[in-house]
């Protein structure tokens, strides 16, 4: 989903749209992104931070799932570092993006809430 939002929605000639342009190749999709990039203009949020958010829940709750609740406060706190450090890596320059202290709230939330909803 949050794929779908950057590609549709997101700046054009980034990373993530060239790739998925490049392995579609597919004229009707291209068409479906500028009709909604002409007749819709969501706001930012959905745009940019509830991908985050969407990718930091999957991974969280995916390494809870697999340590089935063993330390999990530890588990969330290791998935919402490599979150945040994937940030870091885009304030340094080290990788394609741009650092966003929202994205670093949303994806800690995202975190707590996988938390929150797999603690069991």
């Amino acid at each position: 989903m949050g794929t779908l939002l950057y590609f549709f929605f997101g700046k054009k000639g980034t990373v993530l749209s060239n790739i998925f342009i490049f392995f579609t190749e597919n004229k009707d999709i291209l068409k479906l992104k500028e009709h909604l990039q002409t007749n819709f203009s969501p706001p930012d949020f959905l745009i940019y931070q509830l991908p985050d958010a969407l990718w930091a829940y999957a991974f969280c709750a995916s390494l809870l799932l697999i340590w089935q609740g063993q330390k999990a406060a530890l588990v969330t706190f290791i998935a919402f570092d490599l979150c945040f450090f994937y940030e870091i890596m885009q304030y340094m320059e080290w990788t394609a993006g741009t650092f966003d202290w929202w994205d670093v709230v949303v994806m800690g939330l995202a975190c707590w809430c996988a938390f929150y909803f797999n603690r069991n």
